[in-house]
């Protein structure tokens, strides 16, 4: 812990000592140009005239967004068909639950978990073989 206050200490008497490679008045005319760069800033990134015409081109889509919206017929309504006669037959359509509709996925799904676990451990005994340096590699 001492050797760590040490170096602290050391460090701090020379950053005081070090004396900077560029002159105060240079500093001084670095520092009035970062300053007078951040207060023409604004400015100088939006060209003159720029909210004017910022301005107008909203009011204009705004207007012509409303324009569209009042010019523009509406659809027509949907006019009611009316069939004279007989009614055709609504088809029966069996009721199955939900149950019954998804069997069929239910059991192809389950039948297909251990699809590969044959070819893995085919593999995993291949690799097992190849490591043990005992049996010969040709069986």
């Amino acid at each position: 812990m001492k050797t760590h206050e040490q170096l602290i200490s050391q460090l701090q008497s020379q950053a005081e000592t070090d004396v900077p490679v560029f002159s105060d008045t240079l500093h001084r005319q670095v520092m009035t140009a970062v300053r007078n760069a951040k207060a023409g800033e604004s400015a100088a990134l939006l060209p003159r005239g720029f909210g004017v015409w910022w301005g107008a081109m909203a009011a204009a889509a705004v207007a012509m967004g409303i324009g569209i919206a009042l010019l523009n017929p509406a659809a027509p309504a949907p006019t009611q068909i009316i069939s004279r006669g007989k009614p055709a037959p609504i088809p029966s359509i069996p009721i199955i639950t939900l149950v019954e509709a998804t069997e069929p996925a239910h059991r192809s799904l389950n039948d297909a978990r251990f699809a590969y676990l044959d070819r893995d451990a085919k593999n995993f005994g291949k690799f097992v073989k190849n490591q043990i340096d005992v049996l010969p590699h040709n069986q």
